[in-house]
């Protein structure tokens, strides 16, 4: 589940087994989660803001709650996906001043909500030139002239 938010598996597994009990050691955890090594994990879910280091011996671990923790990598992924949204716009940019009477393939056209079509998909403006009706549908066709 959480793996859409960047943890691995390992993490998710130590991060799960946090939550169903108290603070625990890292034998308690190893005994838990049946992984014989997951100081990698630890220390991922430590810099993600996930687990909590206790003070004091033997050291223990504590899962930090999900409302705050789970929130906190919706908002860092958020993020991402904002700038990945910026970095395409430059893309595009760059792709249209290269290309500047480009059409696509026929099978790569898709539907643009700023052009009305007709029922039968043609582009509304187009079919209108085509018949002399100028968009208007033929009723507006006598006002146009007045």
């Amino acid at each position: 589940m959480l793996e859409a938010l960047g943890l691995t598996s390992r993490e998710e597994a130590v991060y799960q087994a946090l939550l169903d009990g108290a603070a625990m050691t890292e034998a308690e955890l190893r005994d838990l989660t049946g992984m014989a090594t997951f100081s990698a994990a630890l220390r991922a879910l430590q810099d993600k803001g996930l687990v909590a280091r206790m003070a004091g011996r033997p050291t223990r671990y504590s899962a930090a709650p999900p409302e705050v923790a789970v929130e906190m990598l919706i908002r860092a992924r958020e993020e991402e996906l904002q700038r990945i949204r910026v970095n395409s716009l430059v893309l595009t940019e760059r792709f249209r001043a290269a290309r500047p009477r480009h059409r696509l393939p026929r099978g790569l056209r898709h539907h643009r909500p700023d052009r009305p079509r007709a029922a039968g998909g043609h582009r509304v403006a187009h079919h209108a030139r085509r018949t002399g009706q100028g968009g208007l549908g033929g009723a507006g066709q006598a006002d146009a002239g007045r």
